[in-house]
């Protein structure tokens, strides 16, 4: 998961981002991303989720991950 973080990098209007690798009850593990939206408006979340989705889509499909959780600072 080091990895897809340092790929994908923190764009504006991100306090935090992790991808995690979460068991999917077998023995396999499914890559789960987190991602923390600053407090804000709601116009700089959506150019944040605009960010994050432009670079998954660079990544190679095995890179991607199967679900994609998002936050925002309290």
């Amino acid at each position: 998961p080091d990895d897809i973080e340092a790929k994908l990098g923190v764009p504006p209007e991100v306090s935090e981002l992790c991808a995690l690798g979460v068991s999917d009850g077998g023995k396999n593990e499914r890559l789960v991303l987190v991602v923390v939206l600053e407090r804000g408006d709601d116009v700089g979340s959506a150019s944040a989720l605009r960010a994050i989705e432009e670079r998954l889509e660079r990544l190679p499909a095995r890179e991607r991950p199967t679900r994609v959780v998002v936050r925002r600072e309290k």
